[in-house]
């Protein structure tokens, strides 16, 4: 635990271990504000893995459709999707 202490305050390292706060922090902020991960509602380890990895496989989708947002892979979401009217 020292060693990773003494890391962390090297003069490159403490730049990198403030951007933490702005992005793994946050994701963990988010999950507990607005899917409900302050306190458990399902009874068993098994079943608790299973939310958690279903919303954060599902958050890391929708970062990753941001980021392609961002270079122009993609359009925004009312663009890529058909509604199911022709064009006119």
């Amino acid at each position: 635990m020292e060693k990773c202490e003494d890391i962390r305050h090297t003069l490159g390292m403490k730049e990198l271990y403030k951007q933490r706060k702005e992005t793994i922090e946050r994701l963990f902020g988010t999950v507990k504000e607005h899917h409900g991960f302050r306190y458990t509602q399902m009874y068993g380890k098994a079943r608790m893995e299973m939310k958690v990895g279903l919303t954060y496989a599902c958050l890391n989708l929708k970062k990753l459709a941001k980021m392609l947002q961002r270079k122009g892979i993609i359009g925004t979401p009312f663009n890529s999707f058909s509604f199911g009217f022709a064009a006119t």
